[in-house]
Parts: structure tokens; sequence; C-alpha cells
């Protein structure tokens, strides 16, 4: 069976799970098999915390810009056109995605011929809710980036709005780069994995930095809101299914965790 399954999921997709067996096809299969468990038990946390994330931007920019703080005609917002204060000679990737997902809608609303007549549809207007619903998740996590720094989130106000259940102690504005370069991390090495079908260990990132990631988007949907965190415990099943992690693998973490990194050693 290995070798008729290895053909249909083709030995390159599996040569990580391969690499850290050995080569042995069966164990390769499991670690696999583990892989598919584990990336289905980080849904629900990554599933929230991206509703969660984008809808606390929304909101802040909704109250701060106006309900169209995505259109070009709203000048006190950097993101619905390219404006002179974006970084000169940078593509505006915002920019471009509402220019995209805005004329998606228009064409949704064109006129439609139905053979016998054409049906005229009325102008829709396009609001935060429906750009929102649409934007990726990129999209968020680019308005919290450096280029976004001076124009949006030199106010701490402003950054504690969006974490509004951080700590009150906890400097934000000074620690917002840490902030925003974890965040990235969890989308492009759990949420974009994942919904790529990748591995989310044995590659560059090992069971540690999974892990490590894990506790991260934990508590940052913590700071973003309570009740969201509050939401997911029932549902978060990743702990359990770090348990089927194979020994000789979790041995080999142990030899490797820092002391700064001794939170993950609770799993074991």
């Amino acid at each position: 069976m290995s070798d008729a399954l290895f053909s249909v999921l083709s030995e390159k997709r599996l040569s990580t799970y391969l690499n850290i067996a050995n080569q042995d096809q069966k164990r390769a299969l499991e670690l696999y098999k583990l892989n598919i468990r584990l990336s289905e038990s980080l849904y629900p946390l990554l599933s929230i915390f991206e509703i969660t994330f984008r809808n606390r931007l929304s909101n802040f920019f909704v109250k701060e810009f106006g309900e169209t703080w995505f259109d070009g005609s709203n000048l006190s917002f950097p993101l619905g056109r390219p404006n002179e204060n974006y970084p000169q000679g940078k593509p505006n990737r915002q920019f471009e995605e509402i220019k995209k997902i805005k004329q998606q809608i228009k064409n949704l609303n064109k006129p439609k011929n139905t053979g016998a007549k054409t049906i005229e549809n009325n102008e829709q207007i396009i609001t935060s809710d429906m750009m929102t619903a649409r934007l990726s998740f990129g999209f968020w996590t680019g308005v919290i980036g450096r280029d976004y720094e001076r124009i949006i989130w030199h106010q701490e106000n402003f950054v504690r709005e969006i974490f509004i259940d951080a700590p009150t102690k906890y400097n934000l504005k000074r620690n917002f780069g840490k902030i925003r370069r974890e965040i990235n991390i969890i989308r492009e090495d759990l949420r974009n994995r994942i919904s790529h079908h990748e591995p989310i260990f044995g590659t560059s990132n090992t069971l540690i930095d999974l892990m490590n990631n894990y506790e991260n988007a934990k508590k940052y949907l913590e700071w973003l809101s309570k009740e969201s965190a509050e939401f997911l415990k029932p549902q978060d099943k990743f702990p359990h299914n770090i348990s089927f992690i194979p020994s000789c693998i979790k041995n080999s973490i142990k030899q490797d965790v820092k002391i700064q990194d001794s939170k993950i050693l609770k799993y074991y």
C-alpha cells in the first residue's frame, strides 16, 4: 500500500516526513497523519484569531476614519489610494488589494443579460463589512506593518485599542515591532502552511517553533479579546494532540529546548 500511496501523494510532498523517519515509508506516513491531526486541531485557534484580529482593526478604522475608511475619497486614511505618505518607490499592497476587491464587488452588480431583457442593478454602496469579509489575512498583517507605523501606529492609544485586553503595564508601542513579527509568523508558518496542506514541523520550522507559535497565537488572541480566548478553550484540542508526537522526537526536542522556551515542556 505504501508504494501506491506514495505515488498518489507524491514522494516530493512526503520528503519532509521521509527525512525525519530515515526514509522509512511506514513511519513517514504516520508522521504525515500526525501533521494532518495537528493541523486540524489548530483550525479553531486560527479561525477565531483571524476573525477577531481583522474585526478589531476594521472596527477601529471605522471609528477613526469613517465607514468608508478604504475609499480613496477618504483623504485622512492611507489605504484607499497610493498616497504621498507611503514610502516612495514601494508598491502599496493594501491599496492594490482594496482596488481589486472593490472591482469584484462592482462586477457582481453589473447589469445582467437574461436573453429576454437586461436587468439593471442599482449601484451598490460598498460598506466596511463587505470589505472586511473579503480582505485577506495578509492585508490585515500588512496594515500593522512598519510602513504604517508613522501613519497610524505612532500613537500608543491606537495600538491599545486593537490589543484592548493586553496587560495594562505592557508597553505596546515599544514592543509593537515584536508583536507584528510574531503575528506575521503565525500567518506564514501556521495559517498559510495549514491552508496549503504543508508540513508544520520538520522543515526549517521545528516542533519547538510550532509550539511557540501556538503559544503566541493564544497570547495575542487573549490580548485582542478575552471573550474570544474563553470561547476557544473548549474547542482547542491541540495540547491533547501533542501527546501523539513520537517519543523519539519529543526526546530530541527536550535536548534542544532553551531556558526561555521552557514553557513548552508542559506538553511532555
